[in-house]
């Protein structure tokens, strides 16, 4: 099972790993926050701990199965992490491959104008972002709502 994990600050990933009847702890880059799962029978839950409340559909919950699409809430203190929930890997996996060489600009976003067009919970903006090559280097630009993120750390405008 796979968690995408973000917020204004951050964006990771947690591969949940595939065992029955066991605990895992998640600590956050970036964040002093530890998340716990268990995998139960039934399949993988978060559970509200001391330091965070766990909200699904606006509502505290004690413990929440994760299944397939859901965006679950994690508060604590001040800060609020949405955790996005996939069973299947392979959706976050890119089936095509690109060549860049001869390419100065590519787009990408949920549109299909887009040179790089795709889109999962409608997370990514119609045109999101592009990355451009300027003398000898790429940069990310980012042109969304939800942010991009260049290792777990948001890019504000353009990022080398």
């Amino acid at each position: 099972m796979l968690l995408i994990v973000y917020n204004q600050k951050i964006c990771e990933e947690i591969n949940l790993p595939d065992t029955v009847h066991s605990e895992y702890v998640a600590t956050l880059d970036g964040n002093r926050l530890s998340l716990c799962f268990e995998n139960r029978t039934d399949g993988w839950y978060i559970s509200a701990r001391r330091d965070y409340q766990v909200v699904f559909k606006r509502e505290n919950v004690s413990a929440h199965k994760l299944v397939e699409g859901d965006i679950i809430s994690v508060r604590s203190g001040n800060e609020e992490l949405f955790l996005i929930v996939s069973d299947d890997k392979r959706k976050f996996a890119s089936m095509r491959k690109y060549d860049l060489s001869g390419m100065r600009r590519i787009s990408f976003g949920r549109e299909s104008d887009n040179a790089i067009c795709y889109d999962f919970s409608s997370l990514l903006s119609a045109h999101h972002g592009e990355l451009r090559y300027v003398n000898g280097s790429w940069y990310v630009v980012d042109g969304s709502a939800n942010g991009i993120f260049v290792n777990h750390v948001r890019v504000r405008r353009e990022r080398r």
